[in-house]
């Protein structure tokens, strides 16, 4: 079975796509719209240039989708998997011709475009060509569905995470409590993941006189303004930032901590929040819907309102009293189990478009 993911080239989730499909034995292309690191399948780079941040991005990807669609009748796929619904799910709308392709919606495509009454428009075209639309929470599959795509073609479930990587280590389950607690959080230095919120909520522990360290991990356009304000409030001392770290340091790293925090405005399935969860960290995150669908406030977990710092300072200083934290932490465990793993989440969309093709081969055979 050929099979072609089309994506930008730095989609950072595009490699575990590549290694499902390569696993099952399958002969995978990955069809770049934008330029790509190497990786271990035969790769077709669209564009020269990375034009993620283009005002003419758009534009440029009705070019891709030319340049495409000759890649793809050189190649034959027998199925096309293109990722987010706005770049590789344009692409493949408009050069798959009548090879069948699956569309995983990853949040900010959909939630930021939604109120677009161009994209709606496109979207009910892309999504309704689509032999399947995975959307990674609730939330996205909620608008799909509201603008009529067809829920027997639709499936949510999150990319997962590699769960024999992301795991509670046997040393923070021998540790025993410490005064200090130490707090982290993973997301970008982007505007969407409201870093205001937590350097204002950083403050305002400082002022309560809690004993704390806070870890920034990842880079971003916006790090540099929080390392000068960091220093400008002399929170030196409390505060770290390890800029881009690993993949596959995250999981040591993660275990060093007690709490994660995450004050995005809006998301998909969080992935940070999932490698948390297996980590065995306990979670303070914005009161969104897509965290909602894996947080509870007060059962397992807490929530705050997105842009008050005074709430989550108050969340973080309600931590050392709250009760059944290591229960709390064992079930997180067990759900992202049951919800969060990678092989399992991607075999899923994949069975459901093999399906779906097999029935509409059967059926057209007895037409």
């Amino acid at each position: 079975m050929k099979i072609v993911l089309i994506a930008n080239g730095n989609f950072i989730h595009i490699q575990p796509y590549i290694d499902f499909y390569n696993a099952q034995g399958y002969e995978v292309s990955f069809i770049s719209l934008t330029p790509s690191p190497k990786r271990n399948v035969k790769i077709y780079e669209v564009l020269s240039k990375d034009i993620t941040e283009s005002r003419l991005s758009k534009i440029l990807y009705l070019w891709c989708a030319y340049k495409a669609r000759k890649l793809i009748s050189e190649i034959k796929p027998d199925l096309i998997h293109a990722q987010y619904a706005t770049s590789g799910g344009l692409v493949a709308y408009l050069s798959s011709g009548k090879i069948p392709y699956i569309i995983t919606a990853h949040g900010s495509d959909v939630l930021t475009n939604r109120k677009s009454k161009i994209w709606s428009f496109l979207f009910k075209k892309v999504f309704g060509k689509a032999v399947v639309v995975n959307s990674v929470s609730e939330q996205i599959a909620d608008y799909i569905s509201s603008i009529g795509t067809l829920t027997n073609k639709q499936i949510t479930a999150s990319i997962g995470i590699d769960l024999s990587k992301f795991n509670l280590s046997q040393e923070k389950k021998n540790k025993k409590a410490d005064k200090k607690l130490k707090l982290i959080c993973t997301r970008r230095f982007e505007p969407i993941y409201n870093h205001e919120v937590i350097f204002q909520a950083l403050i305002l522990l400082q002022q309560s006189g809690l004993d704390f360290e806070f870890t920034f991990v990842g880079h971003g356009p916006l790090m540099a303004k929080y390392k000068t304000l960091v220093d400008e409030h002399k929170l030196n001392e409390q505060v770290s930032f390890l800029g881009q770290v690993p993949n596959g340091a995250l999981p040591e790293l993660l275990n060093a901590h007690d709490i994660y925090i995450s004050s995005s405005l809006h998301d998909g399935t969080s992935l940070c929040l999932l490698e948390a969860f297996a980590c065995g960290l306990f979670p303070i995150v914005s009161d969104i819907e897509s965290n909602k669908a894996w947080v509870q406030q007060k059962k397992n977990g807490l929530l705050f309102e997105t842009q008050n710092a005074k709430a989550l300072a108050d969340a973080i200083l309600a931590y050392p009293r709250l009760e059944n934290v290591e229960n709390i932490i064992r079930e997180n465990i067990e759900m992202v189990g049951l919800y969060g793993d990678r092989n399992s989440n991607i075999n899923k969309v994949f069975t459901k478009a093999a399906n779906l093709i097999a029935e509409s081969k059967t059926a057209s055979m007895h037409d």
